[in-house]
């Protein structure tokens, strides 16, 4: 009977390979292929259990992400985590979109992605140019002013420009013109 094999399923309902490694039938061995069916040995697999044929380890950690219950390793569980295969452990989220930070294209959420983003921390909901600036980011009110006036040209200027963009109305823009000549900035 010497090098006698063949497969079976377990009472589990893993496939494995038996063979018989002498005459008497002593030395029995069963070795489980491909638990899980990916293709994979499971010499070879980073999660057994689960298929997962394209090993992908996003953290390096051994365990492939299809089991992997935290891809980034940043220690929040991927169905909590925001960014669930790029690190961040504070789970920033500037915007509120539920998107963290560390995996979000445009934080600030203007429709203007980071990279060409001037101004990163426009308030939601802002009105913002095509460098991703609204009018209170050009013109802050605690930007050091020479005094009030030049605060409030610096907001009509702006929003003058923003008219000309079409981003704002002439109505838009004199409330906001309005604002300022009755705010504090610049003082």
């Amino acid at each position: 009977m010497v090098g006698h094999y063949g497969t079976a399923v377990s009472a589990n309902g893993d496939p494995y390979v038996w063979a018989v490694m002498d005459r008497n039938s002593r030395y029995a061995v069963g070795l489980t292929m491909d638990r899980d069916d990916d293709g994979i040995p499971n010499s070879d697999d980073n999660c057994i259990g689960t298929a997962n044929p394209n090993q992908l380890d996003t953290d390096v950690d051994g365990f492939g992400d299809a089991c992997d219950s935290d891809d980034d390793d940043d220690s929040i569980g991927d169905m909590l985590d925001n960014c669930p295969v790029i690190s961040n452990p504070d789970q920033t989220d500037n915007d509120d979109d539920g998107i963290g930070d560390a995996c979000d294209s445009d934080d600030d959420n203007d429709g203007i992605v980071d990279g060409y983003d001037n101004c990163l921390w426009t308030s939601p909901g802002d009105i913002v140019d095509d460098a991703g600036c609204s009018i209170f980011d050009l013109c802050p009110c605690e930007g050091g002013w020479k005094n009030h006036g030049a605060y409030v040209r610096c907001v009509t200027h702006t929003s003058r420009d923003f008219v000309r963009a079409g981003l704002i109305t002439q109505v838009e823009k004199g409330a906001i013109v309005s604002a300022a000549a009755q705010s504090n900035c610049g003082f």
